[in-house]
């Protein structure tokens, strides 16, 4: 469509540029993009051709003042009426994807970031790191479940204690990496204390517990929001049934149709009623489980089959049979040498063809809180299947904390927490997690393909890596090596 210089000058307010066939829209109400998306399911018109319509019928109610957009209610009237019919009404929830809200989360436990982070794979995150900060003596959540005035006594006597040895072991680490570690060449003296700093921050930690408070920055188009809440909202812990209502609120103020059905998910309450009943007893002290166990996976013949019949079906006009009989007529160390070229060629930057994704592995680890924090919030597109917050999985203790014989000061805070764990759990299952420490383990079971296992092995197994994870992720690679032959990606 050619436009005239007034369409122009109007269109250049809210687009990159009118003569191309990429661009940027902006200067809009988050729900008023979503309605020119949509648009475009219904019209044969372009993006720009629609959001024109709209802007010269004054649809939208835009105005300028001193150069600056604004807009107002009947712009967010006008969006949400368009929504109510599409997605309401006729089910078009693609819709809600194209609008986005961005919130920042603040003065929730470490419990609850994980429940939110594993909420939706379609939500992005960026989360205060203990690694790299030291967290404030008095900034943790304690649970309103927490009935009597003995339990919440109980409670933060355990919290506070935790952090006293977190203290303990973070300026005796320092110490001891300033007198056993040496500067990089080139480094200098302040910068090598900084590391150091930081390297006993990263360790220390694991003295703490899940009631310490975190700050997280989130990113999610409305569906995934929408989809998270719903979620969110059956869970047992108050607190986090409180933080899905504010984010509700928060949210509804740039996406307010899109969330104004959210409730609860009826299926997912009842599912989390099935558990409590059908699982009373609490479980004895157990031997600490094997860190990484490769439970299921597709076998080694069908793997290198299934990635090369894909990778040759996309990159190929041949019909699947001829494809399949190619593959047949090839023996096995032709394959993998085809499989090697493949790989070959890809740079530690680059992501891995989707062909990768035609072969599956089920891993069960038995990881720190700490580590699990990470492996959520570093792979995003994963299937979990967490394990919850537990004393009886076995303990992580840092090599760094071993090396410098403060493994005492870190079980007199682990040992803290289980006698607390033990005496409010009876009271209530849901508050006692969040004397959990960073420390103890908790078994996750996760379904991934073989393209995230590639780029958990190359992020993960670098020398900044957190040495944690970076465990976790060699041994699935050793694994995996020992089932398929063909695995060429090492650490």
């Amino acid at each position: 469509m050619k436009y005239s210089l007034e369409d122009k000058q109007l269109l250049e307010k809210y687009v990159s540029n009118v003569d191309k066939s990429v661009y940027a829209i902006y200067n809009l109400p988050e729900e008023v993009i979503a309605v020119v998306f949509a648009y475009v399911s219904r019209s044969p018109d372009s993006f720009r051709d629609n959001l024109l319509k709209l802007l010269k019928d004054d649809s939208l109610n835009l105005g300028l003042v001193d150069g600056v957009d604004l807009y107002d209610s009947s712009a967010q009237e006008e969006a949400s009426k368009f929504h109510e019919k599409w997605v309401i009404q006729y089910g078009h929830s693609s819709v809600a994807e194209h609008a986005t809200a961005h919130l920042g989360i603040e003065g929730i436990s470490r419990l609850a970031s994980a429940e939110l982070e594993l909420s939706n794979t379609f939500l992005s995150f960026t989360e205060y790191s203990q690694r790299y900060q030291r967290p404030e003596r008095n900034k943790f959540v304690i649970p309103k479940e927490l009935a009597t005035a003995n339990l919440k006594e109980l409670f933060v006597d355990t919290i506070r204690y935790t952090f006293d040895r977190y203290e303990e072991l973070q300026e005796a680490l320092y110490e001891y990496l300033l007198d056993t570690r040496k500067p990089r060449e080139g480094e200098s003296e302040k910068y090598f204390r900084n590391r150091m700093e930081k390297l006993s921050f990263e360790d220390a930690r694991y003295a703490l517990t899940l009631a310490t408070k975190t700050n997280l920055g989130m990113t999610g188009n409305g569906r995934a929001i929408r989809d998270s809440l719903t979620s969110l909202l059956t869970y047992p812990q108050k607190e986090i049934q409180d933080m899905a209502i504010q984010i509700t609120e928060e949210a509804e103020k740039v996406l307010p149709s899109l969330l104004r059905y959210v409730k609860p998910n009826s299926h997912e309450l009842d599912s989390h009623k099935m558990a409590q009943i059908s699982v009373s007893r609490v479980p004895e002290k157990r031997e600490r489980a094997e860190k990484v166990k490769l439970l299921k996976y597709t076998p080694q013949d069908e793997a290198l089959d299934d990635i090369l019949f894909a990778f040759l079906t996309n990159k190929r006009i041949h019909t699947p049979t001829e494809i399949k009989d190619h593959l047949k007529g090839m023996s096995y160390e032709e394959k993998e040498s085809l499989f090697r070229d493949i790989t070959g060629t890809l740079d530690e930057h680059q992501l891995p063809i989707a062909a990768y994704k035609a072969t599956s592995y089920r891993f069960l680890f038995n990881i720190s809180e700490a580590n699990w924090h990470q492996l959520l919030r570093h792979s995003r597109k994963i299937n979990f299947f967490p394990q919850r917050p537990n004393i009886y999985s076995g303990v992580t203790v840092p090599p760094s904390i071993q090396e410098a014989g403060l493994e005492g000061i870190l079980y007199q805070a682990v040992d803290r927490a289980e006698e607390a764990y033990k005496v409010i759990y009876p009271f209530s299952p849901v508050a006692s997690e969040y004397v959990v420490t960073n420390a103890h383990n908790r078994h996750v079971m996760a379904d991934l393909d073989l393209r995230q296992v590639i780029h958990l092995v190359r992020s993960r197994t670098t020398p900044h890596a957190q040495w944690d994870i970076k465990d976790t992720v060699r041994q699935m690679s050793r694994e995996i090596k020992a089932v398929h032959s063909f695995w060429s990606f090492t650490d």
